[in-house]
């Protein structure tokens, strides 16, 4: 695998990629985070025509990241709205958090998660209805006890304007965004009569102290 020796490098390669007048220079401070009291919504999958267009966002910011990163990445659209009544976009590398988080000189991990801001930032714009959020995981936050970073889509565009604009560095984009993230994580539920349970694995070390504060 190549190594991503620069960070600040992913920006300006991302950044040759056409962009829209929505990227102005913004003075504003980041948005405030959200409180989501329990509402004691009910799961309801997202309808048809909604899930196309978010299937349709993602091929597009995959295909964005894979030309630019020299490892593949997953994007998909959440076909259920979770229990705040949310829409969100998933993303994963192909290769481990873990694994990418091993060589702190070369970056790659924070290249992929600014890759992942700016592609979606993007792409989330020709979305004809609300995302209101986006989900970072891999390979091993899929299966077993299942985890996610969640990120909600104002501190998204919030992060991608200003990446565009060069109001804010890679490196500056990375460390606003691990401070308002939020980890959530959900054990998978065995079958209570398997000869081959699926081992419950747990979540990432802390080889990168930062990413799992």
């Amino acid at each position: 695998m190549p190594p991503l020796r620069h960070l600040a490098g992913i920006t300006l390669i991302l950044l040759s990629f056409s962009t829209d007048g929505s990227l102005h220079a913004d003075p504003s401070p980041p948005p405030p985070l959200v409180s989501h009291p329990p509402n004691h919504h009910h799961y309801e999958v997202v309808p048809h025509s909604e899930l196309e267009a978010l299937s349709q966002a993602s091929r597009r910011i995959a295909s964005m990241m894979d030309a630019i990163l020299p490892f593949e990445s997953t994007v998909w659209p959440h076909a259920i709205r979770d229990e705040l009544g949310r829409t969100g976009i998933f993303l994963a590398p192909s290769i481990p958090f873990n694994t990418l988080a091993t060589n702190p000189d070369e970056d790659p991990l924070k290249g992929w998660i600014v890759c992942a801001i700016l592609a979606t930032g993007k792409y989330i714009e020709t979305i004809p209805f609300p995302v209101h959020h986006v989900c970072l995981t891999d390979q091993t936050g899929m299966r077993g006890e299942l985890w996610c970073y969640d990120i909600d889509i104002a501190t998204v565009r919030y992060l991608h304007r200003h990446l565009a604009s060069g109001t804010l560095t890679a490196e500056q984009a990375y460390q606003t965004l691990i401070a308002r993230w939020k980890k959530i994580t959900r054990p998978t539920t065995l079958p209570k009569k398997s000869p081959n349970p699926v081992p419950i694995r747990s979540s990432p070390s802390s080889s990168s102290k930062r990413l799992h504060s």
